[in-house]
């Protein structure tokens, strides 16, 4: 783990040589934000990343991945900002690093679900036993893809490209856009954008025959627009900006409940197929299917009890607490 706190260092150094924990408001220039919250995540990732590797314990996997979810958010959101060269490689690395992350954790959370199913609907310890067998075989490859992918080149070069944004004067013409039509700072950039995907939310609409594909796009723009938030939080009314945020929680968790039953049908389906060739196949695969079937209907009560969640979210007039939270910016034109 020599790697992760070499480079802990190297970034912590950079950062205190180059505009250290600089403050964001409406003012900063916008490259030296975005060179902050890249930082910030960053760092994170750097601190997370050996826990995850080394503990069994889900939370440093969990930790890792919303950080460079967050990290993925950004490098999208600003991606007009960033040269070109410069977007593909963090783009590329990022992806590379979310793949094995995303694994693990859809497999915990299965797991996770499936054990509280056992416990209130089978009260079989046997089928612990046959659950365990079967999931060490999917999840056992992941912890080495895992491993392998950050303690080899794909993490470090992750790094390296973050720690050239980072380090680089914010009118670097290698890392930054110097097109003159690009917002420069944070008050000519942030308004307008949160107000756009605020906008793209509250566009969708929701009945009990929605395709569950809606479902997982809204999750995605709903994540976004919370994370951008929190990128310039420090900028934001306190308070409206606390009621909205936890306006958004409420809708995410929901969503993410529906996307994590929609991964376990297909997860499913794999271990189905890793079962066929396994002893006892038939105890097990009946056992794969028994819960599929329960983690089904789940699914169509999740969709139903969403619109409700739906409309208290609408009702909380998001569009004016965005706005109150915005107070502390000059009017716009």
């Amino acid at each position: 783990m020599e790697n992760f706190s070499q480079y802990s260092r190297l970034i912590k150094s950079a950062l205190e040589k180059n505009e250290p924990g600089i403050p964001i408001t409406p003012q900063t220039e916008l490259n030296a934000a975005i060179k902050r919250i890249f930082a910030d995540h960053l760092l994170i990732i750097l601190k997370m990343a050996p826990v995850a590797l080394q503990s069994s314990d889900p939370e440093g996997i969990h930790k890792t991945r919303v950080a460079l979810r967050r990290l993925r958010t950004a490098i999208k959101t600003f991606k007009p900002h960033l040269t070109t060269s410069i977007y593909q490689k963090i783009k590329a690395s990022a992806k590379i690093l979310n793949k094995p992350l995303g694994i693990i954790r859809d497999l915990d959370v299965l797991t996770l679900h499936f054990l509280h199913y056992a416990d209130t609907e089978l009260q079989d310890d046997s089928a612990l036993l046959l659950w365990q067998s079967i999931f060490n075989q999917a999840y056992n490859p992941a912890t080495r893809e895992l491993y392998t992918t950050f303690t080899t080149e794909p993490f470090l070069n992750f790094i390296q490209v973050l720690e050239e944004v980072i380090t680089s004067p914010s009118a670097n013409p290698i890392i930054f856009n110097t097109q003159e039509d690009l917002a420069s700072s944070v008050d000519h950039f942030f308004p307008d954008k949160i107000l756009y995907l605020s906008n793209k939310i509250l566009q969708y609409e929701f009945d009990s025959q929605t395709e569950i594909a809606l479902f997982h796009k809204l999750r995605i723009d709903v994540k976004r627009f919370r994370y951008t938030l929190e990128f310039f939080s420090e900028t934001l009314e306190p308070e409206a900006y606390k009621e909205l945020v936890q306006s958004l929680e409420n809708l995410q968790d929901d969503l993410g409940e529906i996307q994590d039953a929609v991964i376990a049908d297909h997860l499913l389906l794999s271990l189905v197929q890793i079962a066929v060739n396994q002893p006892n196949n038939q105890e097990t695969i009946h056992l794969i299917n028994q819960y599929q079937q329960f983690r089904q209907k789940e699914l169509s009560t999740l969709r139903n009890s969403f619109l409700h969640t739906w409309e208290e979210f609408k009702n909380a007039n998001p569009t004016a607490l965005l706005q109150n939270s915005l107070s502390l910016y000059p009017p716009q034109n």
